[in-house]
C-alpha cells in the first residue's frame, strides 16, 4: 500500500516542529541547569545583608560556581546588593605603586608579591594575569563618612584556579586622584581583621553596598584552605579596629536551582 505525498505533509510537519522545539529547548535546558549549587547561609540569619547577599547568590546567572566567584559584579541585576565596577588602569603608568605595595606585602601576606611586576618592551607585563583596577571615588569601605581611594589587584593565574588572587587594597592618592602609594595602616586594618594576612591561600575579594553601608566580601578558592568556596562578608566600621564578621555563606553542591 503506497501512501499518497498529502498523507505524508502533517506527519512531516509535526516531526519538524517537534526538532525546533528540542533545538530551541537545549540552549535553556543547559543554562538551567548546568549551574548545580544552591546556598546556606551559616552566619548572619538575622541580618537583612546577610539575607540580600544570599539572595544575590541564588539568582545569579553564573554558568559554574569558579564563574560566580571570580566575577561577582555581573550578578547582581535586580538584587538589593550594588555592586561597582572597577575601571582598569595602566600596569606601567601605576608601577611604583606597584613597587610599594610589594615591599609591604613582602612582610604582611608574601604569598601576593613574590617578585617585582616585570614588563617587555612594549611596557606589558610579562605576566597577562597582572591587572590593576580602581574604584570609583565615591567608595567609602571603612564608613566614616569620607570617600576613600581602593583599588583592587588580580595575578598569578587564572582566578579560580590554585594560586590566583583579586585583592582589594587601600591606596593613598596623588594630586590627580590617581593612586599613588599603598595605605598601610588601613590596609592592614582590612586585611589582619579579615584573616588574610599570611594566608597560604588564595582568595578572591571585592566590594558591594547595601542599605547606604559598604561591604567587601572574599571567598578562599586555594586548595589548602579549609573554608574554601565559603563566601564571607564583611564590614569595617571607623569606630572599630577590625573589620566584623557579618555573613557567611557556603555552596551546597549537587542540587538545582
Amino acid at each position: 500500500m503506497q501512501l499518497a505525498k498529502s498523507d505524508l505533509i502533517i506527519p512531516i510537519q509535526c516531526i519538524v516542529r517537534a526538532l525546533t522545539i528540542v533545538v530551541l529547548s537545549v540552549p535553556l535546558l543547559i543554562g538551567r541547569f548546568a549551574f548545580a549549587e544552591r546556598f546556606e547561609l551559616i552566619k548572619g540569619k538575622g541580618e537583612p545583608v546577610c539575607r540580600a547577599y544570599l539572595e544575590s547568590l541564588e539568582k545569579s546567572s553564573a554558568r559554574s560556581l569558579t564563574q560566580l566567584i571570580c566575577d561577582r559584579t555581573k550578578f547582581t541585576s535586580g538584587s538589593r546588593i550594588e555592586r561597582f565596577p572597577a575601571v582598569e588602569l595602566d600596569l606601567w603608568e601605576h608601577r611604583a605603586f606597584f613597587d610599594d605595595a610589594g615591599t609591604y606585602s613582602r612582610v604582611a601576606w608574601p604569598f601576593l608579591f613574590e617578585n617585582k611586576v616585570e614588563f617587555d618592551e612594549s611596557r606589558k607585563p610579562r605576566s597577562p594575569h597582572i591587572r590593576f583596577f580602581a574604584f570609583p571615588t565615591e567608595v567609602d569601605l571603612d564608613n566614616d563618612g569620607n570617600p576613600d581611594r581602593v583599588v583592587k589587584i588580580t595575578g598569578k593565574v587564572i582566578c579560580g584556579e590554585i594560586g590566583s588572587y583579586q585583592m582589594v587594597l587601600f591606596a593613598k592618592s596623588g594630586p590627580s586622584t590617581s593612586p599613588e602609594s599603598i595605605d598601610e595602616l588601613k590596609t592592614s586594618r582590612l586585611m589582619y581583621g579579615s584573616g588574610l594576612d599570611g594566608r597560604e591561600t588564595s582568595a578572591v575579594m571585592d566590594l558591594l553596598r547595601f542599605q547606604g553601608k559598604f561591604y567587601f566580601d572574599f571567598v578562599p578558592v586555594g586548595r589548602a584552605a579549609n573554608d574554601r568556596n565559603m563566601f564571607y562578608v564583611m564590614r569595617l566600621d571607623k569606630s572599630e579596629d577590625w573589620p566584623a564578621n557579618v555573613c557567611q555563606v557556603r555552596p551546597i553542591p549537587g542540587r538545582q536551582k
